[in-house]
């Protein structure tokens, strides 16, 4: 395609993309990596977090209940992590529609981020707390990169990739 280079990965690049463009796909990568550190150290306080779930849900919440909803609520933000970055592709070759899902999945993000910052499990363990911070604030930036009006212009006047 004119206009285009083989990226890393083999993955064709516009390179006249304009720079919110590339800031806001270089971003959305930088989420999904914060997704896998958040997975990671979700697992690493499992117990910690089953024992908060329990604490905070009353005598009706089990052991076994509270396991199963931290364990699907890791399997849950890893595939959200994967549709990120698969959004994200499409982003930097040019797909309006993937700025359309990469808002939806930041925006509902940023609100779900800020009340799970703002709970008081989300301060037993620091990590987990900084991790989450910095993916509400990288969330909210792609979210403003992406509908600036030079992205508008290059993402409307594209192809569909």
């Amino acid at each position: 395609m004119p206009g285009s280079r083989a990226g890393r990965h083999g993955i064709e690049e516009d390179a006249g993309a304009p720079a919110c463009i590339r800031m806001a796909s270089g971003l959305a990568w930088i989420f999904v990596l914060l997704s896998l550190a958040n997975a990671a150290l979700s697992f690493l306080y499992l117990d910690d977090l089953v024992t908060a779930t329990m604490e905070s849900g009353g005598p009706e919440v089990t052991e076994g209940t509270a396991r199963a909803s931290a364990i699907v609520g890791i399997v849950l933000g890893l595939a959200i992590a994967a549709l990120w970055a698969f959004l994200a592709v499409l982003l930097r070759r040019g797909a309006n529609w993937a700025r359309i899902g990469l808002s939806a999945l930041a925006g509902v993000g940023v609100l779900l981020g800020i009340f799970t910052v703002l709970g008081p499990e989300s301060r037993e363990h620091t990590a987990l707390f900084v991790v989450g911070v910095v993916s509400v604030v990288v969330q909210a930036a792609v979210l403003l990169l992406m509908w600036r009006r030079a992205a508008g212009r290059y993402l409307i006047t594209r192809p569909a990739p």
